[in-house]
C-alpha cells in the first residue's frame, strides 16, 4: 500500500486502493487509512449491491474515459469547455478522472493552466442571478484539488489562493443574506481531506488576511 501510495503523490489520482465494509467503519480509522495509504473506505454496502453499482455505472464511466481526448484538446488550445458543461458539479470530477487516465503530475503547467481558467470561469458562474449553487461548487472543486496535490510552491498558488480568498469572502456559518451558508459547510466539514501542506497554507492565509467576524471564518480550521 506504501508502494501504491508513493506513486501516486504527485497524480491527479484520488487513488487506487478501495476498502469495501459491510460495516460502518469509525471515522477515525477512516481518516488514518486514507491519509497514510491513500486507501478509500467504502462502507455500509454488500459486496453484491457493491458489484451491481459498478455494473450499472460502467457505461457512464467508459464513456468518460474515452472522451479523454477532450482534455488533451484543451490543453493545447485547439477546444475549450462549454459553460454548460462547466456548471455541473459533476465536471472537475469527471477532468481530473481523465487526468488520472493520462498520468498528467501535479507539476504539468498545461494543465494546472486548464484548472486555473475552470476555477475562474467558476467564480464568474458565482456573479450571475440565483447562483447559490455554484458557490457550493466553487467551494467543493477548491477542496478537491487540494486533497490531490500539494499547491504550496507552484506556480499555480498565489492564484488558487486569490479564489480561495473570493470563495471564503461570500460565505458565512450563519445565514446572512448574500453569504452562502452550504459553501461555508463544504469547507468546515471537508477541510481535514485536504493535503496537510495545503491545510497549513490556507490557515496561514486565513490568519494573514482580513475578514468579516460575522462570517466566523476563522472557525473553519478550528
Amino acid at each position: 500500500m506504501n508502494e501504491v501510495k508513493n506513486s501516486k503523490n504527485e497524480s491527479f489520482r484520488k487513488t487506487d486502493i478501495h476498502y469495501i465494509s459491510r460495516n460502518k467503519i469509525p471515522e477515525i480509522i477512516k481518516k488514518f487509512y486514507l491519509y497514510t495509504y491513500g486507501l478509500n473506505v467504502i462502507e455500509n454496502v454488500e459486496i453484491l449491491d457493491f458489484l451491481k453499482k459498478i455494473d450499472e455505472h460502467y457505461a457512464e464511466a467508459e464513456n468518460i474515459i474515452s472522451k479523454v481526448e477532450n482534455l488533451q484538446l484543451v490543453m493545447n488550445g485547439t477546444k475549450i469547455y462549454l459553460d454548460k458543461f462547466l456548471k455541473l458539479k459533476s465536471s472537475l470530477s469527471i477532468i481530473l478522472i481523465q487526468a488520472g487516465r493520462l498520468g498528467i503530475e501535479s507539476d504539468d503547467v498545461n494543465f494546472l493552466k486548464v484548472l486555473n481558467t475552470i476555477l475562474e470561469k467558476k467564480r464568474e458562474f458565482c456573479k450571475e442571478d440565483g447562483a447559490w449553487d455554484q458557490y457550493e461548487h466553487l467551494a467543493d472543486w477548491l477542496i478537491d484539488i487540494a486533497s490531490l496535490v500539494v499547491i504550496k510552491g507552484t506556480d499555480f498558488e498565489t492564484d488558487f489562493c486569490e479564489i480561495v480568498r473570493y470563495s471564503l469572502n461570500r460565505c458565512s456559518k450563519k445565514k446572512y443574506f448574500g453569504y452562502s451558508w452550504y459553501a461555508y459547510w463544504e469547507w468546515k466539514n471537508r477541510w481535514d481531506e485536504m493535503k496537510i501542506e495545503n491545510q497549513v497554507l490556507l490557515q496561514e492565509f486565513i490568519e494573514n488576511n482580513h475578514w468579516s467576524s460575522s462570517t466566523e471564518i476563522t472557525e473553519i480550521y478550528k
